[in-house]
Formats: C-alpha cells, structure tokens, sequence
C-alpha cells in the first residue's frame, strides 16, 4: 500500500524556502559564534598578544626608558599600565581603611577592613571573619574576610595580609576569634602610617584598586605565565571586568612590579559593535537575498516547468506538440534532449504498433472474409459437382439396365460420361488452385521475376488458341521487375488471357499492356468488340458465377477463373479492375514493386 503526502508546493518556493531557510542558519550560526566562541577567541587572543608584549617590556625596558616603554606599552596593548617599585606596592594600599562594626552574640567587634572602589560596605551586609585584636586601638584585623559570602581577604601562607602591615606589631596573635554577624555601623579610620606618599606617584584609582586586590589575595583564579600571572577581577557594584597582569620586574638590579589592566568591556564593545553591524548586514543581505533567490529560482525552475509541461503532454500520448529547447548547456538540456529522443521514440514506436494493429485488423478481416468465401465456395463446390455426378451416375444407371440397345447411342452415353468427368477434373483443379492460393505462407515463395516476360511466355503458350479463332493479339510490354510468387502471377495472368480470348469474337484483336512507374507494375488487358452488363461486373469474381450459364457448361467452364484471380491478387494487396469501354472490355491491377 502506498503512502502518499498530499501537499501542494511548487519547486519554486521549495528552493526559495530553502535558500531564506539556509541564510537564517547560517546568521544564527554567526550570531552564536560571536557571542560566544568570537568573545572568547578575541579574549584569548588579547592574553597571548599582551603577555607577549609584556616580555618584550621586560627584556628592553631601563630606568632612562621606563616612562616612554611603559606608554608605549599602553598603547600597543590598549590596557592601563604600571611600573611600580616593589617597596612603594604597600604604601599604595595603606591609603585608607574603614572600621565596621558587627554584631555577635551580644558583643559589638569593629573590625578594621580595607576601602577600595571595587569593595562596596553597607549596612546590614553579612561578615564573617577571623580577626585578632589590635592592642593600641581595641579594633580587630581579620586573617579572613567575606562579605555576603565574597571573599575579600584571604590568609596568604597563615598569615596577615599586608594590607595590615603596619598594625602587626600591635595585635595580640594568642587570641583568634571566629565571628559572624550583620554591619551595623561604617566608620573611617586614621590607624595609617606616617608615611606620606609622594605626589608624583599618584596612581590611577583603577591600579590601587588591583594592587589591593593582589596584596589581599582576593583574586578568585589565578593563571601563571613565565614571569608573571593573570587573572580576571570582576566588580559587584558596578558590574565592570578587568583582565589584570602582573609581572616581575628587573630593572638595573632593582625589583619592581608591573601591573596592566585591560577592560574586558573593550572586548564586549567590540562584540556588540560587530554584532549591530552584522544586524545591519543581515537586513540589507536579507533583502538582497530575498530578491536574488525569487529571480533565481525563477530561472533554475523555467526549464522545470518547460520539461514538466511536455511530459505532462507525454503522460497523455500527445506527441504533436514542438520539441523542448533548453540552451542551457547543462543537466536540464540533456534531459530535454533526452525527454525529445523519448518522444521521438515513443510516437515511432506508437505508430508501428497503429500501423501493425491496421495490418492485424486487416488481416483478421481478410481472414474471415477468405473463411466466409471458403464456405461459400465449399457450398458452391458442393452444388457443381452435383450436376456432372448426377448426369455421370444417370448414364451409368442406363447402361447397367441396357436401356440403350444401339451402340450409337451407348457411345453417345460414354462420351458424355468422359465430358462430365473431364469438367469434374477441371473443377477439382481448380479448387486445388484455389486453396493454393490460400496458403498463408504464400510471402516464403516470392522471388523478383519480370511481369513482362512471364507475359510473352503465356502468350506464346495460348497462341495456338487464340489464331485458331482468328484473334489478333498485340502486346506493349514494358520490363517491370515486382517481387511475387511465380506460379500466382502465371495463374492469374492465364486466367485473364484465356478469359478474354473466351469472350473475344472471332476476327477481333485483344491488347495486353504493361506499365512500369516508380512504385508499382499496372497490368491491363483489354478485348474488343464485347461488352458486359452492368448487373454481372459487380459478380464477375464470385465463385462459380457465370454470365452465360449455358454457354459455359457447354464450354466446360467452371466460373472458378475469375475468383482465382481475385483472390490471388489480395495476397498482393490488390485486386482486378474491370471496365466497359465504348468498344471494348478492360480488366486491370497494379502490384506494389
């Protein structure tokens, strides 16, 4: 059982769906990559570009040089860059520091935690804390910090962060306390050194912020380089990314650290930038697309439509319509040549099978009309030979009894026993002749023979025949070579010669013509000074029909002669013409060469 799907869709659209279908793939496909195989690839390839830079700065930087190598480093690497001396890196984050106070159990502790713009206190915020109690002040240090469960100090090797250098040696390290507990209050502090900064080393907010985080250790992951490390510094409050190196420095003998930042929102702007321009790019490629893929589609499908229309006309067994012209040079003209050759074929094909089917059916006409003129002419038979057997079997009769006492009038008896069997002879040949002519097989005989001279060897066998009545006979024979059965052609040219010497007054003359053209050879003989009723020369060719019934049993005739003649010129597709003339009878017939 077969499944079929009932949807209508043209070729056309189907390829323009696909094409749309492709491109919005393909867009999406980009889209992703972008966002995020692109944003990474171009984050990557940023850390490889600067950690190679920052090689190159260590190999060449110097004291003369420093400032214009770390500019131009800068530059090249788009980031905010430091070179600081390793013995000012704690000066930097001892800046300031604010006080919290946090609730515990029913205690108040005010723990001294660091200020930066990355690092966001408010009240009621949750802390938890290791601290140690500062002596000189009554506040505490933690060892471990974290707000809102982010850490913001972390023990580095079980120690105090630096931040804390300068109050170290005023904490009481006996004593450690774990504490947990909401900010109540935010306070500023003055627990600084008395070391002031010198103004030319002012730093950019955005460094001091990544020293503290360094010096703090509050980096979430840290990733090594030769000479250095990076990681990825990220701000609740106000939602920026940095990417930050940090490397040490040699510079004529004298350590030094190098701290770079590069805004992880370059990388964003970037994405977003192409992104619009990729949207813009869609919009116009999407127009373009839309019309290129109708136009195209449009094309590709005409020569579809065109195969499609004539092969409709070929499910339908029309050939007559024109011969498909694709100059494409490609798939589609092959298949119209092939579709052409088809048709071609089929209608050849087609047609023989018409003009085989015309033969069958004529054939089979033929053949019922030869079985209807065999029961007839068995029927016909039947009755002629009747007669002479009955008048054979009356003489016999008589002269078994003796009726006849004379011997003239046995003699007479005798002769008319032999005349009547001699017609019995004749008839019996010539229905011998007849099923001759029958046969078939009758094409398996044919050779090629010259009507002309198979004309002039009857003639001169019926010569004696026809001077005997004083006939005079003229021949125009012109050489005509036709492919035919010899004994047929013999049979039905010396019917029709004996027939017209028959009917031909003593004294007349009688022409046999013989015409050759192109296709075929014409055949006539014509006897003067006779006529045929009207009423007999549509019966002329019946078995045993004759026109002078009494004359012709007389003579011995059959009225077989012109039957024969028929029927054997069918075989040829022809049959015999005959004509009154104003002088004369014609019997005529044409064979195909």
């Amino acid at each position: 059982m077969k499944m079929k799907l009932n949807i209508q869709k043209s070729f056309i659209k189907k390829i323009f769906s696909s094409l749309i279908l492709l491109y919005l793939i393909v867009f999406i496909l980009l889209f992703i990559f972008q966002g995020i195989i692109f944003k990474s690839f171009y984050t990557n390839r940023t850390i490889d570009n600067t950690i190679s830079e920052i090689s190159n700065l260590v190999d060449s930087i110097t004291n003369d040089n420093l400032h214009e190598k770390v500019i131009d480093f800068s530059q090249e690497t788009q980031t905010t860059t430091l070179v600081l001396p390793l013995s000012q890196v704690q000066d930097v984050t001892q800046l300031s520091l604010y006080v919290v106070d946090i609730e515990y159990g029913s205690n108040i502790y005010s723990i001294i935690v660091p200020k930066s713009d990355l690092i966001e206190y408010r009240i009621d915020d949750t802390v938890e804390a290791t601290i140690f109690l500062h002596l000189t002040s009554g506040d505490y240090v933690p060892k471990f910090l974290s707000i809102n469960g982010n850490i913001i100090i972390r023990p580095t090797k079980g120690s105090i962060s630096s931040v804390y250098s300068h109050l170290i040696p005023d904490l009481d390290t006996t004593q450690q306390l774990l504490v947990s507990g909401s900010i109540l209050e935010i306070n500023e502090t003055n627990l600084v050194p008395d070391t002031q900064i010198n103004p030319s080393t002012q730093i950019n907010p955005i460094i001091s912020n990544e020293i503290l985080t360094i010096v703090t250790d509050t980096y979430p992951y840290l990733t090594e380089f030769e000479g250095g490390n990076y990681y990825i510094s990220e701000s609740e409050n106000t939602g920026v990314s940095n990417l930050v190196f940090v490397a040490d420095v040699n510079i004529d003998n004298e350590q030094f650290i190098l701290i770079s930042v590069f805004p992880l929102n370059h990388i964003t702007d970037i994405v977003n930038a192409i992104q619009l321009v990729n949207i813009y790019i869609f919009i116009i490629v999407f127009i373009i697309l839309m019309s290129s893929s109708f136009f195209f589609s449009k094309q590709f499908s005409k020569p579809l439509l065109f195969l499609n229309k004539a092969t409709k006309e070929l499910s339908n067994l029309n050939f007559d319509t024109p011969l498909i012209e694709i100059n494409t040079k490609d798939e589609f003209s092959e298949l119209a040549q092939n579709i052409n050759s088809l048709s071609l074929n089929l209608k050849t094909t087609l047609d023989q099978l018409e003009e085989q089917n015309k033969q069958l059916s004529l054939g089979l006409e033929r053949e019922n009309n030869n079985e209807n003129s065999r029961r007839e002419f068995i029927s016909g038979m039947s009755h002629e030979l009747k007669t002479p057997l009955s008048v054979i079997q009356a003489s016999a009769e008589s002269l078994e009894k003796n009726i006849f006492d004379n011997d003239v009038d046995k003699g007479k008896i005798l002769l008319l026993i032999q005349k009547e069997v001699q017609k019995t002879n004749k008839m019996i040949n010539n229905m011998l002749a007849i099923y001759k002519v029958d046969n078939p097989d009758y094409a398996t005989d044919w050779k090629e023979l010259d009507l002309a001279e198979v004309t002039r060897r009857i003639d001169h066998n019926l010569k004696l025949l026809y001077t005997n009545s004083n006939i005079t006979v003229n021949l125009q024979l012109a050489n005509s070579i036709i492919n035919a059965d010899l004994v047929k052609i013999e049979l039905i040219i010396n019917n029709l010669f004996t027939n017209a010497i028959k009917y031909t007054p003593k004294g007349s003359k009688i022409d046999i013509i013989i015409k050759d053209t192109k296709n075929y050879a014409q055949f006539e003989i014509i006897n003067y000074d006779a006529q045929i009723d009207k009423k007999h020369i549509d019966k002329l060719f019946e078995a045993f029909y004759r026109v002078d019934k009494s004359r012709s049993r007389d003579e011995g005739s059959t009225g077989l002669g012109l039957y024969i003649v028929q029927q054997a010129l069918s075989q040829y597709d022809s049959k015999c013409i005959v004509k009154n003339n104003v002088d004369s009878v014609s019997f005529s017939f044409k064979i195909k060469k």
